[in-house]
């Protein structure tokens, strides 16, 4: 009877004890950083949770049903970060719930109350980026407004051509699901727009992004993401979602894993690796060098500039110091940096070794740290393109090549402004090139044996955009995509030419927004716009670094006198024509495009025909073309060009921004107060200033704007962010207001307080601008310096 109680009682005893890995084997309970317990929160929840150690192999975060996986990111200590969109959550008390996950499948939770108040928002799909292959687009909106009812609220929606010609209109109150046909004239690209109105028609939102439109039957899904896809291999998909975040799909299904939060910076570039992903960031005043593998976001450099190239399992970046540039290689971890004053150009390799341009010659750095000569006395030589050990370089408008120590030349007649890759690539034995000819513009394909083949362009200007190991040539040319080959008569249309595209194995694919596309089939083509007799392209205004270019209207039609379409859209007044004429053309033209020497330098909308070239050199000459673009992505043939040499330089005699000390002598813990000023201003609606000084002996207490610039939150705003001895301060005129302007015009006051005795300087940074009502900047070239002592007590200088 005693045997039968003791077993009972360890019967009971083995039911209350918890089950196993609660306890020891149980994963430390997550720490959370962010958000504080008991604050108010918006609808984007940016969270970060102290790392528990190396046992924790997985962190997630919800709220009621909504959830997102966490990232681990380690530099010098580890934290779990994230962002959840409580975006349809309704206000009110909520709490944060943080579960920890380790190997063993142990897991503890976290909870975190606060209090989320929504600013007013719209829940709207299509979402920026979608693309579009049928013939209709499911509109869906819905509002949120935590102080009105849904009902209350108006929704009106429209999209547009991107030169903002309505296609179709929509409207209802409350919420939206409505299948909207297209019209024929929608072309490759639309803009949704979607503006919500309260009871008095005030404006609570208003949104207007772009959507893609591909041809049914010419391209065929493959996948759909969230976002923005940025990069893809065979069983990948790497995109960015409208919050900014990151994300990795997988072949095999399963939830998307975090790569990037976006709360730790923008990337600038970012491109799968075999073990993962890397990731280039712009931060503060400098970029972040990170690499994710295995659900885990490692910072490998930080104040790295912004430029990065990836090629297999290799990183090439630049060390943000303007000297150094450094391969990483991902697999290992190891990294290699060089002097990049040494070489003219470089370009990564497969097996991570550059090839460089240095001194006239061109040579390849091993991985091992040898290097190869390639070709010796090659100039100016640039564009580097290498297929094995044979490299296609560029010189003085020159395609050569170089194979086995020797030089070849392949064209004398490359395009201006010829760049790898575009103008011409080398793969599997093939070289692919385009070639200036008798005034037109033709594709070679060289065989890795055997005579070339030829292939006369309808258009003026193009670029490469892939070659297969087929000899299979993708070109973008007239706003499409082309597709050749050496058994091929002439390019045949594929697509539009937005997108990325690449080969995956012996299939090539193309990613557009947020959809990847298998390219299988081809597309009939129309004629584009034409030019009217005379359209002749002008420079009515020419400076030293910028030049206005003007231009005749382009038709979707016969053309008129004036380039209009239909009859229907001549202007009712005269006053009207002649401001269509002059500044806009028929409404059948989406855009126009203007080359530099042969390169897009920008897009500007159908109605308008005029655009400012920027970036110029003094005293140099341009060749400058213009391209017209309906609709339904048709582009212009015959266009207009025009050769403009700039003027001589004159430097200004008058600093663009100064920096004034405002007190007098500056002890220890005194209050020294700085002024920003732009000496010369006229009609100044903005400006960007970047500044630097000593944390160890100054800390900056508070900025404002100077009133005669504007006063703070009511014609104007100040935006403020910094740490660590860097400040960057942006402001900006609001509403109908005139512009600043005057001598010595007083735009920002800052007050610091002494820390400790010294001499000490306080530096405007070249990149600080003044910006006027167009928007167009003035850059500071030259650093602004000041100079302040402070004395240990009662004294300065």
């Amino acid at each position: 009877m005693a045997t039968n109680r003791w077993m009972m009682a360890c019967g009971l005893l083995m039911l209350l004890l918890p089950p196993s890995g609660v306890y020891a084997d149980a994963p430390p309970i997550p720490d959370v950083a962010a958000p504080y317990a008991d604050t108010r929160q918006d609808t984007l929840l940016d969270i970060e949770v102290r790392d528990g150690g190396a046992g924790v192999t997985r962190m997630t975060a919800s709220v009621g049903d909504r959830g997102v996986g966490l990232v681990r990111v380690c530099g010098q200590a580890c934290s779990w970060v994230g962002r959840l969109d409580l975006r349809g959550i309704a206000k009110g008390p909520q709490t944060l719930l943080v579960k920890a996950e380790d190997a063993s499948g142990g897991t503890s939770e976290a909870a975190q109350p606060f209090f989320l108040v929504p600013q007013p928002y719209v829940l709207v799909s299509p979402t920026p980026g979608t693309s579009i292959t049928g013939e209709t687009v499911q509109a869906q909106v819905t509002p949120y407004s935590y102080n009105l009812e849904p009902s209350d609220l108006a929704i009106e929606g429209e999209l547009l051509t991107p030169e903002g010609e309505s296609l179709a209109a929509f409207s209802g109150q409350g919420s939206i699901d409505k299948s909207i046909g297209l019209p024929p004239s929608a072309g490759a690209e639309l803009h949704y727009r979607v503006n919500v109105y309260d009871p008095a028609r005030n404006v609570l939102s208003e949104q207007l992004h772009r959507l893609y439109r591909e041809p049914a039957g010419a391209l065929e899904e493959k996948g759909r993401v969230p976002g923005d896809i940025v990069d893809y291999d065979e069983s990948r998909i790497l995109y960015r979602t409208e919050a900014g975040d990151l994300l990795l799909r997988q072949e095999g299904g399963g939830p998307d894993p975090v790569v990037f939060p976006a709360l730790l910076g923008s990337p600038g570039f970012a491109a799968l690796t075999p073990q993962g992903a890397a990731v280039l960031a712009s931060g503060f005043e400098s970029g972040s060098f990170y690499t994710w593998s295995e659900g885990k976001l490692s910072l490998v450099r930080e104040g790295t500039g912004e430029w990065g190239e990836a090629r297999g399992g290799y990183v090439f970046y630049d060390e943000g110091d303007g000297v150094h540039r450094t391969v990483f290689d991902t697999s290992t971890g190891l990294a290699r940096t060089f002097d990049g004053s040494i070489y003219r150009e470089a370009a990564l390799e497969e097996d991570g070794g550059l090839l460089y341009v240095s001194s006239g010659s061109i040579a390849r750095l091993r991985p091992d740290g040898t290097v190869q000569p390639v070709a010796d006395g090659v100039g100016e030589a640039s564009g580097l393109a290498a297929d094995g050990e044979k490299v296609l370089f560029a010189s003085d408008r020159r395609l050569l090549q170089a194979a086995g120590g020797t030089v070849s030349e392949l064209t004398a007649g490359l395009p201006g402004g010829a760049a790898a890759h575009r103008a011409y690539e080398t793969r599997g034995g093939w070289t692919a090139y385009l070639e200036e000819a008798a005034g037109s513009l033709r594709a070679v394909l060289l065989p890795p044996e055997g005579a070339p083949v030829t292939a006369e362009l309808p258009f003026a200007q193009a670029e490469i955009a892939g070659l297969g190991t087929d000899g299979t040539l993708y070109l973008r040319g007239n706003g499409r995509l082309w597709r050749w080959g050496p058994e091929a008569e002439a390019p045949r249309e594929v697509s539009s030419d937005r997108g990325t595209l690449k080969a995956l194995g012996d299939q090539w694919h193309k990613a557009l927004g947020d959809t990847l596309f298998l390219v299988r089939g081809t597309a009939g083509g129309q004629a584009g716009p034409q030019w009217p007799a005379g359209g002749a392209l002008s420079a009515p205004e020419i400076g030293h670094d910028a030049a206005v270019l003007q231009w005749q209207p382009a038709a979707t039609g016969p053309a008129g006198p004036q380039g209009y379409t239909r009859a229907d859209e001549q202007p009712d007044s005269a006053g009207d024509r002649v401001t269509a004429a002059v500044y806009g053309g028929g409404r059948g033209i989406a855009e126009y495009r203007i080359y530099r020497d042969g390169v897009l330098a920008g897009t500007v909308g159908g109605r308008e025909n005029r655009f400012r070239a920027e970036g110029l050199q003094p005293a140099t000459t341009y060749r400058f073309a213009v391209e017209a673009r309906d609709a339904a992505g048709r582009v212009s043939t015959g266009n207009p060009s025009l050769s403009v040499t700039t003027a001589v330089y004159a430097p200004p005699q008058e600093q663009l921004l100064s920096l004034v000390r405002r007190t007098g002598a500056v002890a220890k813990g005194s209050v020294l107060e700085l002024q920003v000023r732009a000496p010369q201003a006229e009609s100044l609606y903005g400006f960007f200033v970047k500044l630097k000084y000593d944390p160890s002996r100054f800390k900056l207490m508070s900025s404002s704007l100077d009133s005669a610039f504007g006063k703070e939150s009511a014609d104007a705003v100040l935006g403020r962010r910094g740490s660590g001895g860097s400040a960057l301060f942006t402001g900006v005129k609001l509403g109908r207001v005139p512009g600043a302007g005057g001598e010595d015009l007083g735009l920002l006051t800052l007050k610091f307080v002494a820390l400790q005795p010294g001499e000490g300087q306080f530096l405007l940074q070249p990149g600080s601008q003044l910006m006027d009502g167009s928007g167009r900047p003035e850059v500071l070239k030259e650093p602004v310096s000041l100079n302040v002592t402070v004395s240990g007590s009662g004294g300065g200088a």
